[in-house]
């Protein structure tokens, strides 16, 4: 009886594994600071993620925060708010804003109808500079002219303040109330009844 042979035929296969294409994530713009930081070749700026081949050697153009602009253009820079003017800015060849030119800034309020600190106010008192009043010895130093309706007005007793005593002494203080640069000078000396009967000894 012949004997029973069987061929046994090996077949080779072979098996690659092949990845999947995965796009590749765009994280341009991804929000970020210190504690989320971005991943790498990123880099965060201005909290946003920006890929570091943008900031390596290259001109990066960003928002205003980043002081950075395209060069030649222009922009409004000032204020127009009462007597201010706006002026101009130019960007530079280096993608920065120079020095704004025509613009006219504030300043000092004085009595005269107009906004001169553009804070948009006029003739504010808490700001205001006025002149000072003819009276500047005793008791009205420092004394100042008010401000009415864009003019200066002539100063009175409210000006000088309730110290003030005008033409003459009334009041034994020790004060110089008549802003002469004496000091309870004269007081009674007409025998008016008026003050004190004897001398001021105040």
């Amino acid at each position: 009886m012949a004997a029973d042979r069987r061929s046994a035929i090996l077949v080779c296969v072979h098996l690659s594994l092949t990845g999947c294409a995965v796009p590749t994530l765009d994280l341009t713009g991804k929000a970020c600071d210190a504690a989320h930081p971005c991943v790498a070749g990123f880099e965060c700026v201005s909290g946003s993620c920006v890929s570091s081949a943008a900031t390596d050697g290259g001109s990066l153009e960003c928002d205003a925060g980043l002081g950075a602009c395209t060069p030649s253009t222009t922009q409004a820079c000032g204020t127009d708010i009462g007597e201010c003017q706006a002026g101009s800015q130019t960007c530079s060849s280096d993608g920065q804003w120079g020095t704004c030119v025509g613009s006219v800034g504030p300043a000092g309020e004085v009595c005269d109808g107009k906004d001169n600190d553009c804070n948009g106010g006029t003739d504010e008192w808490q700001s205001l500079s006025t002149s000072l009043c003819p009276l500047q010895l005793g008791v009205c130093a420092g004394s100042i002219q008010s401000c009415w309706a864009g003019e200066e007005q002539p100063c009175d007793e409210f000006s000088y303040g309730e110290s003030y005593e005008a033409d003459r002494e009334r009041s034994c203080d020790a004060l110089d109330n008549d802003c002469d640069g004496q000091t309870d000078e004269g007081l009674d000396d007409d025998a008016d009844g008026w003050g004190v009967v004897v001398r001021c000894t105040a």
